[in-house]
């Protein structure tokens, strides 16, 4: 037996993306690079609304957390998220 006791009730850490935004026509017409900074930025938001849906992301920061170095791609994804109404 593990000395660790899960407690009832309790998940692990995730990122929630409701399904029917992956069922979206805009969602498909995203680039895969724009889909992962979409979950990136939603890994942002507080579970319990404190920060009330604002994320404050940087270029560099995206591009850290999505393992790349291309600045360029990282700021077109923004401008995509933007354009089709994800982000503003």
């Amino acid at each position: 037996m593990s000395s660790k006791k899960r407690k009832k009730g309790h998940l692990p850490p995730f990122v929630p993306v409701i399904r029917t935004t992956l069922a979206l026509p805009v969602w498909k017409q995203l680039s895969y690079g724009a889909r992962c900074l979409y979950v990136v930025l939603r890994s942002y938001l507080r579970a319990d609304n404190l920060n009330n849906g604002k994320v404050y992301r940087h270029y560099r920061g995206a591009a850290n957390d999505l393992g790349t170095k291309s600045l360029r791609s990282v700021q077109r994804w923004f401008r995509e998220l933007e354009h089709y109404g994800f982000i503003v």
